[in-house]
């Protein structure tokens, strides 16, 4: 048995097609719409041509394909692994790099909050105001907002700190990030080995 692995070419295109439909019968069986199930010879051809589409022959038969595409997809995740594996995370460098801009980051919050005490156009203004002028003067984004005109005192600075503080704009990222983990953890490739 001999095994070889080269890019397609268009001589290929009948042993591509047989392939590619055999591999999809069941789901033209099952009336699933998808393009590569129902592809012709010539849409098959012009794949070959336009992909980099690579084949595995075993004993000059083709037995299984892949796109470029696919393989460049592979590296990039073969790679991923190798930066993640070694990755830590440092949580005091992670808060400086939030507080970095001064709260600025935080004024889709701060504009929806004051939204529901101000009015939606009201905040929206109010808030592009002073981030303009945190930026343009470097200033810290909760002081200009505290010296607005149209700031009153019914927001205590409390909650302005609550809306300012990034811990507290989350929204569903804590739970996704379970979600991903717990879903890496049953694939076993948290595991994988080098």
């Amino acid at each position: 048995m001999s095994d070889s692995f080269r890019q397609l070419t268009e001589a290929d295109t009948a042993a591509y097609y047989a392939l590619v439909h055999a591999a999809y019968a069941s789901a033209r069986d099952l009336g699933i719409k998808f393009d590569a199930a129902t592809a012709d010879a010539a849409q098959m051809q012009r794949h070959i041509g336009t992909h980099g589409v690579y084949g595995m022959f075993r004993d000059s038969e083709l037995v299984a394909s892949v796109t470029l595409i696919c393989i460049y997809l592979s590296a990039q995740l073969q790679n991923a692994i190798a930066i993640l594996r070694g990755m830590t995370v440092n949580e005091a460098r992670m808060r400086r790099n939030l507080d970095m801009q001064g709260g600025l980051l935080l004024s889709e919050k701060v504009m929806f909050e004051l939204g529901k005490k101000m009015g939606k156009q009201t905040a929206h203004h109010v808030v592009y105001e002073c981030a303009m002028q945190a930026y343009e003067q470097q200033r810290d984004f909760k002081e200009t907002l505290r010296a607005h005109p149209q700031m009153d005192n019914s927001i205590s600075d409390d909650e302005l700190n609550r809306w300012l503080d990034p811990v507290n704009y989350l929204g569903s990222a804590p739970r996704k990030v379970d979600e991903v983990i717990a879903a890496a953890q049953a694939s076993g490739l948290l595991e994988m080995r080098a």
